[in-house]
Formats: structure tokens, C-alpha cells, sequence
């Protein structure tokens, strides 16, 4: 997550994802799930409040505002990946 706030997200490591077979309009991560983890405790202090996860780095609202938007390759099928 240090990295993160320090680094922003590297576009050479994408999230992997495939279309959820059942939830329309929804993906399913295949790849990079604890990157996102990680990005959600970050951008959400709720969300990391509730699962008391403490000592997260520092990070301004330019930093975490950063890690909102991260690039995602889309596979059609899981078979695919």
C-alpha cells in the first residue's frame, strides 16, 4: 500500500478481469485481487474501519484520488486468462 501512495498504480501490472456469469454488468478479478484489496482499504477508510486494519500509510486526496481509476485487461472467458 506504501508503494501505492508513494508510486500511484503501475499501468504494466493491469487487473485481469472476465464478465461474472451471474451478475450482469459485473467482472470478476482473476488476477490482482489483493492489489485490489489493497486499493479498496486505501480509497476507502470505512471499509478499512470496519475490518480495523491499522497503520495505513499516509496518502494525500491527490494520492488516493490516483488510485480511483487503475488499468484493468478484460478477458470474454475465464479460459482465456
Amino acid at each position: 500500500m506504501a508503494s501505492f501512495v508513494a508510486n500511484s498504480y503501475f499501468d504494466e501490472e493491469p487487473l485481469v478481469v472476465v464478465p461474472s456469469v451471474s451478475k450482469q454488468g459485473k467482472y470478476v478479478v482473476v488476477e490482482g485481487n489483493r492489489r485490489l484489496g489493497a486499493l479498496k482499504l486505501l480509497t476507502d477508510p470505512v471499509a478499512a474501519a470496519e475490518i480495523r486494519v491499522r497503520d495505513l500509510p499516509p496518502a494525500s486526496e491527490a494520492a488516493i484520488e490516483r488510485l480511483r481509476k487503475v488499468p484493468v485487461k478484460e478477458y470474454a472467458h475465464r479460459e482465456d486468462v
